[in-house]
């Protein structure tokens, strides 16, 4: 929650207040657009308590996708037509039911990213977004179609921001993903393709030499050490280098908080 929610007021004193700034950053003007928080389905209730609980009351509309399919029509188009300007509004949905958009919009992948037909009513890609925000990021490590799912909408979406509990992760597929979500600047179509190459290279070599990646040592956490040497196999290499190429794309955009870390108010943030 501590991740995500601080790019909404942001978002909102740009917004409101662009037109009558006159610092070096009036040039920048942000998009009236809503905000979509995609959540586990068991954890819905919760982020709708907390958003009433944490953010000053009127500030923000806060609308939840039902899980059935049948209403999901209706849930839009209550939350397109509802009062407040689209950058006050907040749209819950849970990872399943994006999921199920992305199948039912005809979501295809190409060049290594999302396309989905943003035609279909009861999807939430028929929208632009001023901020989307995926908890528990970490359910669409490797490629599956919650990955899908999350790269389409960051597609239509001006700010991303992926979080997640869980250890960072370090497997090379894991972080291909979290790039292709995240779309940082320099993971162009270029670096795109060549990832993906060097990915489908990755299995081959896997299959070939028999070596999985969590039997590098016998701790799987530390598998993705770039202190320890490059040594052994060819696909070991192989997946450092991956590792490494997408670390130096995503490091810029990764906020990471400890027990150690202090919050505002300098108290420890657990």
């Amino acid at each position: 929650m501590a991740f995500s929610m601080p790019c909404l007021p942001v978002c909102i004193m740009q917004t409101d207040s662009h037109k009558h700034r006159t610092d070096a950053l009036s040039d920048i003007i942000l998009p009236s657009a809503a905000h979509i928080i995609c959540v586990p389905a068991s954890l819905l209730a919760q982020w709708m308590l907390e958003i009433l609980r944490y953010l000053k009351p009127g500030m923000f509309s806060v609308y939840l996708v039902r899980k059935s399919e049948k209403f999901w029509e209706e849930d839009l188009e209550s939350f397109h037509k509802g009062p407040q300007p689209p950058h006050r509004k907040i749209l819950l949905i849970s990872h399943p039911s994006l999921k199920r958009m992305w199948k039912i919009s005809n979501g295809k992948v190409y060049g290594g990213h999302s396309v989905v037909n943003w035609t279909n009513k009861k999807t939430v890609f028929r929208f632009s977004w001023g901020s989307s925000n995926y908890d528990e990021s970490h359910a669409a490590r490797g490629d599956n179609q919650l990955t899908d799912a999350f790269d389409g909408l960051c597609a239509l979406s001006y700010s991303k921001v992926p979080t997640t509990g869980t250890p960072i992760l370090q497997g090379a597929s894991d972080l291909r993903a979290v790039t292709r979500i995240v779309r940082p600047p320099t993971y162009t179509e270029e670096e795109a393709r060549l990832f993906n190459t060097r990915e489908a290279d990755l299995r081959k070599l896997k299959r070939t030499y028999g070596l999985k990646l969590e039997q590098l040592k016998q701790n799987p956490g530390s598998m993705g050490d770039l202190t320890t040497e490059l040594s052994g196999s060819v696909s070991v290499i192989q997946s450092k280098v991956m590792v490494i190429q997408a670390r130096l794309h995503l490091l810029p955009y990764i906020l990471r908080v400890t027990k150690q870390t202090l919050d505002n108010t300098a108290r420890r943030s657990s």
